[in-house]
């Protein structure tokens, strides 16, 4: 697929997303262990739920093992997850390892640096790319020596 520009509409919905997303992430960074514990428990919760409702490779490997990742309670539950590499992933591409029902011709495709001797294709959303674009910012901000916001819940010492 050739490289390609992002769209009016794509342009409108990650400037949208940055400016709606920017204060939440900001805050969050800050949070206490216990909120970001919870949060990324949630957030792996649904990845995992979601690539075993949608893509072809984990619902055969998850109904293989015998899991449903809906049912995962906390971090060690994600031990009875089967283990899926690069080599299945890519050799997927794009069938079985794609949520079903996505159009390739709205996403933004990179590859991986081909360090393990292989390249592999990584297509995302063209209209969902601002999350990247609001945790570079975050790492340029640290990187710059950072700043707590104004109104994040840390505890201030």
């Amino acid at each position: 697929m050739p490289l390609r520009r992002l769209t009016p509409r794509e342009y409108a919905v990650n400037l949208a997303g940055v400016l709606l997303a920017m204060p939440i992430y900001a805050r969050r960074e800050w949070a206490d262990r216990e909120t970001l514990e919870r949060f990324a428990l949630h957030r792996a919760r649904e990845m995992a739920v979601h690539a075993g409702r949608s893509v072809p490779l984990y619902r055969e490997r998850y109904r293989a093992a015998g899991v449903d990742p809906a049912t995962i309670r906390d971090w060690s539950g994600f031990a009875r997850l089967p283990l899926i590499d690069k080599a299945d992933v890519r050799d997927g591409y794009p069938t079985r390892s794609v949520a079903e029902g996505s159009d390739l011709r709205r996403c933004l495709l990179s590859t991986s640096s081909g360090s393990t001797g292989s390249m592999m294709t990584i297509p995302h959303r063209a209209d969902r790319f601002w999350p990247y674009l609001v945790s570079s910012q975050r790492m340029l901000r640290w990187a710059a020596g950072g700043r707590r916001p104004r109104g994040s819940f840390a505890s201030r010492a």
